[in-house]
């Protein structure tokens, strides 16, 4: 808002703060759109706190919308923010310290899954109703489908959200225990598995299955 004052300010004579109230409504409102991701808790009480002794009506305007977002973010047709990375070149046995080493300082989620697998699809809706609140609380997400067909599981992860990896071909034998589809566990922020199977999870999450 310094900014915008100053560099504005030199040809534009500001009678009132509406006009830079508008600006930066329309900054929080660009950023919800392009991440396609809620605003925190920490910023929607900056924007209540900003706004309230200037325009509190702005401030409606930007929840309202971010509500709205949220909203729409739990439906199954909603397109969340995902990310698709290549290990081709990485070798199986190295996939579990990778997938860390993106993550650190974080707390993560991992969910084998694969495109056939119903279950699987159950439980991203359950969990997608509580990832804002887990994000909000130091998790992320990552889903690693070992036996899908390519292009239908493109298709998918846009409606899943989180950082996604295909790994056909690669045995994971001696590295995660798995029995089934889906099959969870739970990262601390140091990279070290702490929590295994797919209740334990739930429940670690502070999920109730529905």
């Amino acid at each position: 808002m310094e900014h915008a004052l100053k560099s504005l300010g030199r040809v534009i004579r500001f009678k009132d703060n509406t006009f830079l109230d508008l600006l930066l409504a329309t900054a929080y409102v660009r950023q919800i759109c392009d991440s396609i991701q809620a605003l925190t808790s920490e910023q929607k009480e900056d924007i209540k706190r900003f706004y309230s002794n200037r325009n509190p009506d702005v401030a409606d305007m930007i929840l309202e919308y971010n509500d709205n977002l949220s909203e729409w973010a739990q439906s199954d047709n909603a397109i969340q923010k995902y990310e698709i990375v290549d290990v081709d070149s990485v070798r199986a046995e190295d996939l579990e310290r990778y997938i860390m080493s993106r993550h650190k300082g974080r707390k993560v989620v991992v969910d084998f899954w694969n495109t056939w697998c119903g279950s699987c699809s159950n439980s991203h809706k359950i969990i997608r109703k509580h990832k804002k609140r887990l994000s909000e609380q130091g998790y992320d997400f990552v889903y690693i489908a070992d036996n899908s067909n390519a292009a239908q599981w493109e298709d998918m992860i846009k409606y899943i959200g989180g950082e996604h990896y295909l790994i056909n071909g690669k045995s994971l034998k001696g590295i995660w225990d798995i029995y089934g589809y889906p099959t969870l566990f739970i990262y601390d922020e140091n990279g070290n598995m702490i929590v295994s199977g797919n209740a334990n999870v739930y429940r670690a999450l502070g999920i109730n299955k529905e």
